[in-house]
């Protein structure tokens, strides 16, 4: 499948760091102090951290296990006084 070694390692090194990336983002998003509620009609309602309106749905997405594309028809409210 892989003509040489070195490409089979670059492939794995590429997806390690994808992977890397991935879990620093989810890391960030999840990081922040604000906070929304997330409203879907199929899915309900989730409170989640709010770094900006995408990020919420994604990580309410994360929260209800679909995928983030699928979901974009949510509300979301960022909640003023969930710091306190």
């Amino acid at each position: 499948m892989y003509p040489t070694e070195y490409q089979k390692e670059f492939e794995q090194e590429l997806d390690k760091r994808q992977n890397d990336t991935e879990k620093r983002n989810r890391k960030l998003r999840w990081a922040t102090k604000n906070r929304a509620q997330v409203i879907h009609p199929a899915y309900g309602s989730v409170i989640v951290p709010h770094l900006s309106n995408l990020s919420a749905i994604i990580c309410a997405a994360e929260t209800w296990k679909c995928e983030w594309y699928k979901i974009l028809d949510a509300e979301v409210r960022f909640l003023e006084n969930a710091n306190q």
